[in-house]
């Protein structure tokens, strides 16, 4: 059985972020990249109506050849960069991070006395030795170029589990020193710059909480994350147990911890999410379509919540040319600055930026209808559902175009009763959920997940019959809700699976 819940929920405290800071990130500073390129990037944002730009800058970089060695053409190339994007009215999102060879604490078999490309053998993924280094180069960035910037990161995803970005026996215990080292000294040489700490790789609480555990208090001023979505529409809540990767449940989550440690007030900075055009890569690859979609998708989310400070694209454009490869193929736009559909979907979000947010919401993001009416989506599927070689039932539904606003909801796939192992009841198998939200008048394809060992048991079932439910909540009171449901059955489906 395919059954179709349709939730809408109205909460207070959510909604109106109209300052927020909108853009993409771009490398500018990488040697790689020419100062044409990166000018031609930063003209490329502001004509699309973005007000920000993230910027990562390395110290291994800007100090490559010893203490208070500051590399002329990296401090000269900032400059250039960091003026061009503040004439064009981007603010600067700044992250610094990458330790130079002589500061590392790689061993010794790795740094080689700092000789050849030490960087390939990523002694720069270290943390330094004496943490104070660093706590120098952060207050001689913020000295040089506090007063163009938006903010300043401090260091970059340093919860990822293979340690690509930082090489630590405790990577919080050692993120934790970082942003202890570098926090005064900036505030000691740009008292107004915000200064960002986590930087983390997706919705991850679990290592927030390990950063407060080691001493982060009174060391920043908001927390910045990576709320990637994988391969899901950003609409789609996911599952709570997964919320480190779901656009709509971790970055409440990421806010609640803030509150309860007394810090909601400074705010939560989305400083990459998006989408991977990588084809069949991996799974968290999606087409070019879904890509232009799930961007703006995430921008309308992003604005209702009020304590997002700010929200921006990873990546501006591909960093290189595999076109299987999830790195390369981020940006929004070719690598030769051809547009993917994500480019105008990306003008289109700033467009909307500039106007009022939508109604408030609940912190899945979906709207309440103002006069309690429902709006269910539509399954339109004319034939079977064929569920592809990776696992996912594509399932068109639309929104009527007589409906007065938005139909929202969350698509569930679930079984008819089976017997299972190990039990004597019957009951149904939850394969599978997406949360969809459609303008009146438009169709979506939305891509349900089966996971690989319920396969069989759709090739035995066959047909599946589809049913919606529609529940909607009024808030009357902070303990009490009023309820009202409705119930709606559609056609039979069959479901294959390959």
């Amino acid at each position: 059985m395919l059954f179709i819940a349709v939730l809408a929920v109205t909460v207070p405290g959510v909604a109106r972020a109209d300052e927020q800071l909108r853009g993409a990130q771009v490398h500018s500073l990488w040697s790689s990249s020419p100062v044409a390129d990166s000018e031609r990037e930063i003209d490329m944002l502001a004509d699309a109506g973005a007000n920000a730009v993230r910027i990562d800058i390395s110290w291994s970089s800007l100090e490559t050849d010893g203490k208070g060695q500051w590399s002329p053409w990296y401090v000269e190339k900032a400059d250039r960069i960091f003026q061009r994007a503040n004439d064009r009215g981007l603010k600067v999102v700044a992250v610094l991070w990458s330790t130079p060879c002589w500061a590392s604490a790689a061993p010794e078999a790795l740094r080689q006395g700092c000789e050849g490309a030490w960087w390939d053998r990523e002694v720069d993924r270290y943390a330094p030795r004496d943490m104070n280094d660093f706590g120098d180069a952060a207050q001689f960035v913020a000295g040089r170029w506090g007063s163009r910037l938006a903010a300043l990161e401090i260091w970059n995803e340093p919860n990822l589990v293979d340690q690509y970005a930082l090489r630590a026996a405790d990577p919080a215990a050692t993120a934790a020193e970082l942003q202890k080292a570098a926090y005064p000294r900036i505030k000691a040489a740009a008292p107004g710059l915000p200064v960002l700490a986590g930087v983390l790789s997706g919705s991850d609480g679990e290592f927030l909480e390990k950063l407060y555990r080691n001493g982060i208090g009174g060391n920043f001023d908001g927390v910045s994350i990576h709320p990637y979505n994988e391969w899901r529409d950003p609409d789609d809540a996911w599952q709570e147990q997964w919320k480190q990767w779901s656009f709509l449940r971790g970055i409440p989550w990421i806010h609640q911890i803030m509150q309860n440690h007394g810090d909601g007030a400074k705010g939560v900075w989305l400083t990459e999410f998006g989408f991977s055009t990588c084809g069949q890569g991996d799974r968290w690859c999606v087409n070019q379509q879904q890509q232009a979609e799930y961007i703006k998708d995430s921008f309308r989310i992003a604005r209702r919540w009020d304590y997002v400070k700010a929200a921006l694209v990873y990546n501006l454009r591909n960093k290189g040319s595999n076109p299987s490869g999830r790195e390369d193929q981020f940006g929004m736009l070719n690598r030769d600055f051809s547009p993917k559909p994500a480019w105008g979907a990306f003008r289109e979000a700033m467009v909307a930026a500039g106007g009022p947010p939508e109604e408030a919401t609940d912190s899945d993001g979906l709207a309440p209808d103002p006069d309690g009416e429902i709006h269910a989506p539509q399954v339109i599927a004319p034939g079977p559902v064929q569920v592809t070689a990776r696992g996912v039932a594509p399932v068109p539904v639309a929104c009527p175009a007589t409906a007065t606003q938005a139909c929202a909801g969350t698509i569930t796939v679930e079984t008819k009763p089976v017997r299972q192992a190990k039990r004597k009841k019957k009951r149904r198998l939850r394969l599978g959920s997406r949360r969809v939200r459609i303008k009146p008048g438009g169709i979506k394809v939305i891509q349900i997940r089966i996971p690989k060992r319920h396969r069989p048991l759709l090739k035995r079932l066959k047909k599946v019959r589809v049913s919606v439910t529609v529940s909607s909540y009024s808030q009357v009171s902070t303990s009490r809700l009023q309820t009202r449901k409705s119930g709606l059955t559609l056609r039979t489906h069959r479901i294959v699976a390959r």
